[in-house]
């Protein structure tokens, strides 16, 4: 917004020597600027240029109206700047001091009556029936605004300079420090979250929770679980670890099949892998079949074809 200091020496704060202007044939216009320099450009020589698809309308409602209030809003400012009287047509300034705005369209008079913020949070409930019935706030350049609409705004900006303390206080937003630390705990608080179960969980439902994933979040549950459990592809640069091809056995067997020691006490390997002992090893003492004691193998049959193939092929 505009140095609201260096301007206040320009624009008139005080109306209680001019006429009221806000008549019910009054009629008031929405302009937006690009930048604020443009507005305190206009404050300093009571000028103002608009685009070219504008000037007819402006021009038209000079000639027919008691008085045109325009009310202006820097983009992206979050606010309304305050609002100026038109004082000449289109293309017929008084002044003569040169163009403060490089020749963006033609000239013409403004006198600036408030310059005072007034947040977009304070005019949702103002809407324009000259524009569907939509929020001021989100109102084009050039866009006119309903004789109502238009008071209500001005208003608004009066009472922020003549009574301000008839406010509400708004609180403090939270500092800086305390928002990263919140992010922060937020952040782990996902990153640690348990994926669905895979076998369980809907496809929906899988889905949904990696789309909540960042690209940092991702790379980490890759590491701790990407080799065992099914998801997505690897990011970039990290493959994902070769599945284990002994997943599921119990941990006896899965030590003997990798090569770790004999097949447990009781227990024959499993069918078409045979166990030879290290070299200089006798082989183990064979055990009547009195003492044999056989225990049942997992039901692989009964397991999904994706959780078949991380089985040793046997």
């Amino acid at each position: 917004p505009p140095d609201a200091a260096a301007a206040a020496a320009l624009a008139p704060q005080s109306q209680s020597q001019r006429p009221n202007v806000h008549t019910e044939d009054a009629r008031y216009f929405v302009i937006t600027s690009n930048t604020k320099d443009n507005v305190v450009k206009s404050v300093r020589h009571s000028l103002w240029a608009t685009q070219r698809k504008n000037e007819q309308s402006l021009d038209e409602a000079f000639r027919s109206s008691p008085a045109v209030i325009l009310v202006f809003s820097v983009n992206r400012s979050e606010a309304f700047q305050g609002y100026a009287m038109m004082r000449s047509p289109v293309g017929r300034p008084r002044s003569s001091s040169g163009d403060p705005f490089n020749g963006f369209g033609r000239l013409f008079d403004i006198e600036w009556l408030r310059l005072h913020d007034l947040p977009y949070r304070e005019v949702e409930h103002i809407r324009n029936s000259l524009n569907f019935d939509r929020p001021v706030q989100g109102s084009r350049d050039g866009q006119e605004l309903s004789n109502g609409a238009g008071q209500r705004l001005c208003q608004l900006i009066d009472r922020h300079i003549d009574d301000p303390d008839s406010f509400p206080k708004l609180q403090a937003p939270p500092s800086v420090a305390a928002a990263a630390l919140l992010s922060e705990k937020r952040r782990e608080e996902k990153r640690y979250r348990k994926a669905p179960d895979h076998l369980e969980a809907t496809f929906d439902e899988q889905i949904e929770y990696f789309l909540s994933l960042d690209f940092e979040d991702y790379c980490e549950w890759h590491k701790r679980f990407g080799a065992a459990s099914p998801g997505p592809l690897s990011p970039p640069g990290m493959d994902r670890p070769p599945p284990d091809p002994f997943f599921g056995l119990a941990p006896l067997h899965a030590a003997h099949l990798r090569g770790a020691g004999p097949p447990p006490m009781g227990m024959p390997p499993p069918h078409g892998v045979p166990w030879h002992p290290p070299h200089g090893m006798p082989p183990p003492m064979l055990h009547h079949p009195s003492h044999f004691h056989p225990v049942h193998m997992p039901p692989w049959g009964h397991l999904p074809s994706h959780h078949l193939a991380r089985v040793a092929p046997y």
